[in-house]
């Protein structure tokens, strides 16, 4: 967004902003279900928290799709082709129509990676974890340590 306004692409860059964040809603509340359903049901697999998170995961993916891989490539063709009837384009103008192909390809395969984990919840009936950390390191780690007392 920064760079389209930079260059004189506002409209653009509003529209790429409407475009890439209707997502996010269903996403974070099928996230909000999941730690709901870990806070109220430990040790279960089967509640209504996780069914919740479950069809509010299937609905971000079905924004995701709708938004960022039907509706944002016309974004993208139309600054490349139809910017150029109404005026000529320089340097600004392609970083800013390579930034939006760039943009593109990084939605595929994201979406990629959310069909896996559709795959694996509807089709598998597998529950699908998070493999990143929620915990943060609280303890100062042993090669900290060590530099810290080299430092003094």
């Amino acid at each position: 967004v920064g760079v389209s306004y930079i260059y004189g692409w506002n409209r653009v860059g509003v529209v790429v902003m409407l475009l890439l964040d209707p997502a996010d809603v269903p996403l974070q509340a099928a996230k909000m279900m999941k730690y709901v359903a870990e806070a109220r049901c430990p040790g279960q697999t089967e509640n209504i928290y996780q069914a919740a998170a479950d069809r509010l995961f299937e609905c971000f993916a079905v924004v995701f799709f709708v938004t960022r891989l039907i509706m944002y490539p016309y974004v993208c063709w139309s600054a490349h082709i139809e910017a150029t009837q109404y005026f000529s384009k320089g340097g600004p103008e392609w970083t800013c129509v390579a930034l939006l192909y760039i943009l593109l390809v990084l939605q595929v395969y994201w979406f990629a990676l959310i069909a896996k984990v559709a795959y694996t919840i509807l089709v598998l009936g597998k529950p699908v974890e998070d493999i990143r950390s929620d915990e943060e390191e609280d303890a100062p780690t042993e090669k900290a340590m060590a530099r810290k007392k080299k430092a003094n």
